[in-house]
C-alpha cells in the first residue's frame, strides 16, 4: 500500500554522490577505463523484496540477484575512492527497484521467490551525473 512504480529501472552500483562539474569528467573516463574489461553478462532476478535506505526513510521494492556483480562494484569503488568518495555498502543487495514509498517502522517487509525468474542483459553502466548521462558499453 501506497507503493509508487519508479520510471527508470536501474541497477546501481555506486550511493547517490555530489561531484564538482569540473570533476565529472575525470570521473567518467576513469571508470570508462576502470570498466573497460568487462563483456556483456546476464543477471537471473529470483526474489521481491523491501529494502530500505540507510536514513531509514525510504522503501524500495525490488527484484534481487544472487548474480555476482562483485566485480564491477569494485571496479566502480576503486575510482571513487580515489576522489575521497564513499565506496558502495559492503554487502550490497544487488537489485532493480520497482517500486518506492515513504518508509514508517511499523511497515511490513517482503520478501518471496518470484515465480518465475527475470533475466537482464547487462551491456552497459550509465553515469548520472546532474542532468548529463553518460553511457559506458561493456565490449570487454
Amino acid at each position: 500500500e501506497g507503493w509508487v512504480g519508479v520510471a527508470e529501472h536501474h541497477i546501481s552500483l555506486s550511493k547517490n554522490l555530489y561531484f564538482q562539474e569540473h570533476e565529472i569528467a575525470t570521473v567518467v573516463d576513469e571508470l570508462r577505463s576502470a570498466l573497460s574489461p568487462f563483456k556483456p553478462f546476464q543477471a537471473t532476478f529470483t526474489h521481491l523484496t523491501t529494502l530500505v535506505n540507510e536514513e531509514r526513510t525510504t522503501a524500495f521494492l525490488a527484484l534481487t540477484t544472487h548474480t555476482p556483480f562483485t566485480s564491477l562494484y569494485a571496479a566502480t569503488d576503486s575510482v571513487l575512492t580515489q576522489h575521497g568518495l564513499p565506496k558502495y555498502y559492503k554487502n550490497p543487495t544487488t537489485h532493480i527497484t520497482i517500486a518506492t514509498k515513504q518508509w514508517s517502522e511499523g511497515d511490513a517487509k517482503i520478501d518471496r521467490q518470484l515465480d518465475e525468474s527475470v533475466l537482464i542483459e547487462v551491456a552497459e553502466v550509465t553515469v548520472k551525473a546532474g542532468n548529463k548521462w553518460f553511457t559506458i558499453p561493456l565490449e570487454g
